[in-house]
């Protein structure tokens, strides 16, 4: 299916987007400056480097509980809109749209593991 690879690289650079897009928020003091930084790598930069080993792995189920992490960051992207920063939270919006996307469509397209041998075209 040609939408899975589509998927899985949209998955993957929006992810990457989203942590070091992160990373530079926080480090710059764009988001949230009246909360210590500590609270903003656990509460902002923590849920997303859980995913990274099976994302990298392109495993199904690390893809489809990405999808439903990303709607914290949705929330998020409109809270800093909300608060000011219109810019900064249209950029959380797209890439938390492009990784929810990419992420739910590999999860739902992506073959399953015990199938790819049950077609006859995969055996030799």
């Amino acid at each position: 299916r040609p939408i899975v690879p589509i998927a899985r690289i949209t998955t993957l650079l929006a992810y990457f987007a989203l942590f070091f897009f992160t990373i530079f928020c926080i480090v710059t003091n764009k988001i949230y400056p009246e909360q210590p930084r500590i609270f903003l790598i656990i509460g902002l930069l923590m849920p997303l480097v859980f995913p990274a080993p099976g994302l990298l792995r392109a495993h199904r189920f690390t893809h489809g509980w990405t999808s439903f992490l990303s709607l914290f960051y949705l929330v998020a992207a409109t809270d800093i809109w909300v608060s000011g920063h219109p810019g900064l939270g249209s950029i959380y919006f797209l890439l938390t749209i492009l990784l929810f996307l990419g992420s739910m469509l590999y999860a739902r397209y992506s073959p399953l593991p015990f199938r790819e041998r049950d077609y006859p075209e995969n055996k030799q």
